[in-house]
């Protein structure tokens, strides 16, 4: 084969391949990562997008589902202490980008976990906080959107590890999220220290929070009793639920 037709084979086999080389300009420009348990390289299909946030979803070339999150802060440390006992999603892969980026590659829970969080269960997350803390770490942000539950009532993980640390080192970022519906203790503020204290106050507020529902309904039920027995209270009981409650 001359020379000639060994480049207009290689133009063609170009043409041919072009569009697949093409990045999809909806999704990040990394198409892999290496995988923490061989050091194999895996290929990253995206899929999709949670939100507007740098959170995507996809498979790699095993067909294994896997959740893609881009952050300019991440503790693998203290992910990989959660993960251990099964309490933070399998962490695939650990990258670090240009630009000061990190690519965290976990495994996809979207099918086996939810968010459906209850008092009984936060007691088996505040036990895992106090062993962070026991180890001189904490999380630093303890919401409800962090926490995923499985079937079993001790089954559950914790997510987004950004502001996660060493307890002492591990600071708060700028321009923190503090809306009125989102609380926060009063110590964390804007390059505060994350105290252990950040942690457990966060969670006794969602204890607090999951467990006013069952307290109105249980007054509820009262109510409707008392009504059934034609009593006058009954009024008056309602009235009081309104007011205090909703």
């Amino acid at each position: 084969m001359c020379s000639s037709d060994l480049f207009r084979g290689i133009i063609h086999s170009l043409q041919k391949c072009q569009f697949s080389l093409a990045p999809d300009p909806r999704h990040p420009y990394p198409t892999g990562y290496i995988d923490r348990s061989d050091e194999m390289t895996r290929s990253i299909k995206f899929v999709d997008q949670m939100d507007s946030r740098l959170v995507f979803f996809g498979s790699t070339d095993h067909e294994e589902k896997i959740c893609i999150k881009f952050a300019r802060t991440y503790s693998e440390a203290v992910h990989l202490k959660c993960a251990y006992n099964g309490h933070a999603p399998a962490l695939k892969g650990f990258q670090r980008l240009a630009g000061g980026w990190y690519m965290i590659v976990m495994e996809d829970l979207r099918d086996s976990h939810r968010n459906d969080i209850t008092k009984q269960r936060l007691d088996h997350v505040k036990n895992l906080l106090m062993e962070l803390h026991q180890d001189g770490y904490a999380h630093g942000d303890i919401r409800s959107s962090n926490i995923l539950v499985g079937d079993a009532e001790d089954e559950f993980v914790l997510l987004d590890f950004d502001w996660a640390g060493e307890i002492g080192t591990a600071r708060y970022p700028m321009n923190l999220n503090r809306s009125e519906n989102l609380w926060r203790p009063e110590g964390a503020r804007d390059g505060q220290l994350i105290l252990a204290e950040h942690d457990i106050a966060m969670l006794e507020f969602l204890q607090a929070k999951v467990s006013q529902p069952q307290t109105v309904k249980g007054l509820l039920g009262t109510c409707i009793r008392l009504y059934s027995n034609n009593s006058h209270i009954s009024y008056l009981c309602t009235s009081f639920i309104l007011c205090r409650y909703v």
